[in-house]
């Protein structure tokens, strides 16, 4: 018999959904309780007419597993398709909760993209800023730098000047000197 899920279209076997899970503990314990019912069917089996110990042993054994067992995977086998309903709805949790786990990293990363993209604007711009700031320090330190060689050239003019003018006012203060002494010898 096979279970077609509305869901998915997935065909899902119940025969083997319920052999995968079928209830082992209980059947252990199904087993345990059949087995305290051991006494009253051997002596069924006596008023039955089966003589032979071992066979009635036999079919006990036989009784206590296989009906706890049967009556087991029956009530499994009504189980599955909410097993199967379960499971499928288990996967479909799980894709959701993937997907949406996909999403957020999406938006993660297209927020980390646009905050690199303004990253990235920030620096070329500040790349920009910078060139122009060196460019004009460059410039006013060369401007700089020609103001102090001129400066300097003056600065050599003034003391050229300075030390002509010194040479000059020594020559006429000696000329003047050497007049004032012709004039007091006379």
């Amino acid at each position: 018999m096979t279970f077609i899920s509305p869901k998915t279209g997935l065909s899902h076997n119940r025969h083997e959904v319920a052999r995968k899970h079928f209830p082992g503990n209980i059947l252990a314990t199904c087993i345990g309780i059949a087995s305290l019912t051991a006494p009253f069917i051997y002596n069924w089996f006596q008023t039955l007419g089966i003589e032979s110990v071992p066979v009635r042993i036999v079919l006990i054994a036989v009784l206590v597993i296989s009906v706890p067992a049967m009556v087991l995977y029956v009530i499994t086998l009504f189980r599955a398709p909410k097993i199967i309903l379960q499971k499928e709805a288990k996967e479909e949790s799980e894709v959701k909760t993937v997907t949406a786990g996909l999403e957020a990293i999406k938006e993660h990363e297209l927020k980390e993209e646009k905050v690199i993209g303004r990253l990235e604007d920030v620096v070329k711009e500040n790349t920009k800023d910078r060139k122009l700031k060196d460019e004009k320090e460059e410039d006013r330190w060369d401007l700089l730098d020609e103001r102090l060689r001129v400066q300097e050239e003056a600065g050599k003019r003034n003391i050229e000047l300075n030390e002509e003018i010194l040479a000059q006012n020594i020559k006429d203060s000696k000329t003047e000197h050497e007049l004032n002494e012709k004039i007091a010898k006379k």
